[in-house]
């Protein structure tokens, strides 16, 4: 056998098992980045379903016609339902914390109307409030979720810029 086929075969082989040892990298990468969005992606809709769930609770016992039933026992249920979403949210995030301040406030709201019931009205603004903050957020949310979910990994500072543009369009709209 001639030295220069050899070569060529050996050559021929190295360049294979390169190409396979560089494939097996980058697909390892890849994989580990879908799954990382995937794993992130789900969380989020976790999250999003939770805080929905129980602002859904606080909006429906915060209408007008349901507080003519209101009690202590709805009390309790608005604050459980508060003390759940604040385990999603963050105050230290400030697209969080103005939702947990509506919340908040629509709870020292109802707390104060089951206490006097001579304040409906500031009842209804708070609620007003928690539904503005809360449908910029979950927009805002949604619009995130959408954008990673085409398999890119996006941060915080990706989310901000989305809630400031959805929030400056929901408050110019309203």
């Amino acid at each position: 056998m001639d030295l220069s086929v050899l070569i060529l075969q050996v050559v021929t082989i190295l360049i294979s098992v390169s190409s396979l040892v560089f494939n097996l990298i980058i697909t390892t990468r890849e994989n580990n980045k879908k799954q990382y969005v995937k794993v992130v992606t789900a969380q989020r809709l976790s999250n999003k379903e939770i805080i929905r769930d129980n602002v859904r609770i606080l909006l429906s016992n915060s209408n007008a016609y349901a507080l003519r039933l209101f009690d202590e026992q709805t009390l309790k249920q608005c604050v459980t339902s508060a003390a759940a979403i604040e385990t999603v949210l963050k105050t230290i995030y400030n697209e969080d914390n103005a939702v947990l301040v509506a919340v908040n406030e629509l709870i020292k709201e109802l707390a104060a109307y089951l206490d006097s019931e001579n304040n409906a009205e500031s009842v209804q603004s708070a609620r007003q409030n928690l539904f503005n903050e809360y449908s910029v957020y979950d927009l805002s949310d949604w619009r995130f979720i959408k954008k990673q979910a085409h398999g890119n990994s996006y941060d915080s500072a990706d989310f901000i810029q989305i809630y400031d543009a959805t929030r400056k369009e929901y408050f110019i709209e309203k």
